[in-house]
This record gives structure tokens, C-alpha cells and sequence, in this order.
């Protein structure tokens, strides 16, 4: 196999040269080509050396990289995220299946997330998964799309067609308007997080729903809620006030 013609773009330079010593000790399908500490020197690098997978510090001197990225009217190169914050950023790449690093970069989560890039590049998979995450990431509160990992690759979807969410073991399954529930391998928490902002919430420990898809509440001892899919999904007692609480607020 064809290495990997890679660029590292990293404003502080101890952080560059590690990272640079990570690539070459532990993913030998790399060529890391060249490196840049800002928006002008990357972007010069990447016309010049057209790269197929790009390490992108997410903040670099008085810019950041979508300041960078702005600047190519279509993006043909993978993008592996870095970043010392966990923000709103962060949540827009996670749900849109963009790969990220956090500082300190651990080396597993590294070799990971270039296995990935590399069987996309291979593939010669779009980068769909990069516009939705630019498309997310212009949305100040809530997240419009979700990128959903599946056995050949990934489904894109609305996140206002997600009725809810259901924990099945150490899966998820999403429950979505007008189609088939979808089976992901990650954990119904980690989207109670991601999701949070979206007006959903978890009213039971296998359940997560969409407020906005609430259509009846039934109280009573073993109080629950009809879902717009027809579905039947139980409030537990220890989230049942927060559950009130948030439907008032969605009266105001």
C-alpha cells in the first residue's frame, strides 16, 4: 500500500514536533510531507503539496482552522482534528463522524482515527461527512444532522427526525420519521450528551427521546409517553420532575 501524503498544521511547536514523533514511531502509513504553524504557511502547503490526510490544530495563533478552510472552495483531503477544548466544535464533529484529537494526544485514539482516515482515502469515500459537519458547526445552539456509523459506512439524518433513542446493551438504536430504526455501536450516554442541546432528553435508563415529538403523557404510578411513531416509552420516577419541568418550558 501507497503511504499516506499527510501535512501536520500545529501552532505551537513542541506540540508539532511530538506529534510529528507519534506519526513516524506508531502509523507507518504516513508520509508526513511538510508542517505549518498558521493559516497563510498551511494553506501555501496545501496548494503546493496537495495532501491526502491533514492533522489540523483547530486553533492556530489569532485564527483557526475554518478560517483556514474557508479558504479552498472544496475540501479533497481528509481533516483529523486537534484540539486542547472540548466545546460546541467538538460536539459538531462528533455528529458528523470527524475524526478529532485531543491534547495530550493519546496514541491509541491516534493510530485509531488514522486507520480510519486511511480506509476512507482508500475507498475513496466523499467527504459528506465534512459538509455536515461545517453545516453543524454554524449552528449556534441546536445541531441539524447526525451522522449514524453503519456496517458500509455511514447514514446521514436529520436530527429533528430522531423520535427517540434506545439503549440495547452497549448500543444504541435510533428510532427515526419514516424509516427503519438504526443500529449504532456506541452507547445511548454518549448521544444524551451530544443531543442534550436538541431538546432531548433521558426519561428513563434505556431511553432517550425528542421533546419535540412528545405527543401524549400519561400519569400515574408507571407514568409514561406517546411518541408521534406510536410508540409507548416509561418516564422513570427519579426523572419524572425534570421531564414535567421541560415540557412546561417548551409551553413558553
Amino acid at each position: 500500500m501507497n503511504k499516506i501524503k499527510s501535512l501536520l498544521i500545529d501552532d505551537e511547536k513542541h506540540s508539532r514536533k511530538l506529534l510529528q514523533k507519534y506519526i513516524n514511531d506508531y502509523c507507518d502509513e504516513i508520509d508526513l510531507v511538510d508542517n505549518a504553524k498558521d493559516v497563510d504557511d498551511a494553506y501555501r502547503k496545501i496548494v503546493n503539496h496537495k495532501p491526502q490526510l491533514v492533522f489540523l490544530d483547530i486553533a492556530l495563533h489569532e485564527e483557526t482552522a475554518f478560517d483556514l478552510l474557508n479558504k479552498f472552495e472544496t475540501i479533497d483531503f481528509e481533516i483529523i482534528f486537534i484540539t486542547a477544548y472540548d466545546n460546541h466544535a467538538i460536539k459538531a464533529i462528533k455528529l458528523s463522524a470527524v475524526d478529532y484529537l485531543l491534547k495530550p494526544i493519546n496514541i491509541e485514539h491516534l493510530v485509531n482515527a488514522v486507520q480510519k482516515a486511511c480506509k476512507r482515502i482508500e475507498k475513496k469515500e466523499s467527504t459528506n461527512h465534512l459538509e455536515v459537519f461545517f453545516h453543524n458547526l454554524n449552528q449556534k445552539e441546536n445541531l441539524n444532522k447526525i451522522a449514524l456509523p453503519t456496517l458500509t459506512g455511514y447514514i446521514f439524518i436529520p436530527v429533528a427526525d430522531v423520535v427517540r433513542c434506545k439503549a440495547e446493551g452497549s448500543y444504541t438504536q435510533f428510532h427515526i420519521t419514516n424509516r427503519k430504526p438504526v443500529l449504532v455501536s456506541k452507547g445511548l450516554k454518549e448521544y444524551e450528551g451530544l443531543l442534550s442541546r436538541s431538546n432531548f432528553i433521558r426519561v428513563h435508563h434505556s431511553h432517550l427521546i425528542n421533546l419535540n415529538h412528545v405527543t401524549e403523557y400519561f400519569k400515574g404510578k408507571a407514568a409514561y409517553i406517546k411518541m408521534s411513531d406510536q410508540s409507548s416509552v416509561e418516564v422513570s420516577t427519579r426523572k419524572r420532575e425534570y421531564f414535567l419541568s421541560r415540557l412546561e418550558s417548551l409551553k413558553a
